[in-house]
């Protein structure tokens, strides 16, 4: 049988462990670095405070500073909009009450959605006549 320095395989396996260790510090530093680098351009980032919220953004400046797809909250673009007051129950009862639409209730939560639904004249009715 041949002669195997078993103290030599030791300190093979130690050395190759030492290595493995190394390497496995030196990348885990490595990310930890990108990941502090990552953050900090995002703290420098305009995005970084959230998504911008707008009021009355002129369109000029929607398409110079959001189009290309950056996010931004547009708030009081329908403010004048004669919708906002106009658009009632009592309009669309008075208006189109007699009209069959089709109106599904609870279409998420109920497997059978498609069975139970009402046409607009029924709810018009159970939805407005508390108030009237």
């Amino acid at each position: 049988m041949p002669y195997v320095n078993v103290a030599a395989l030791h300190l093979e396996d130690d050395h190759d462990t030492a290595v493995e260790t190394d390497w496995t510090i030196a990348r885990y530093e490595k990310l930890v670095s990108l990941l502090e680098m990552i953050a900090r351009q995002l703290r420098l980032s305009p995005v970084a405070e959230g998504i911008p919220v707008e009021d009355d953004l002129p369109p000029r400046r929607f398409f110079e500073d959001y189009f290309a797809n950056r996010p931004v909250i547009l708030r009081g673009l329908t403010t004048r909009w004669p919708a906002r007051t106009k658009w009632t129950l009592e309009y669309f009862a008075e208006r189109f009450g007699d009209e069959l639409v089709e109106v599904t209730v609870d279409r998420d939560s109920d497997l059978h959605y498609e069975d139970r639904f009402m046409f607009h004249p029924q709810l018009s009715r159970s939805v407005l006549a508390p108030r009237l």
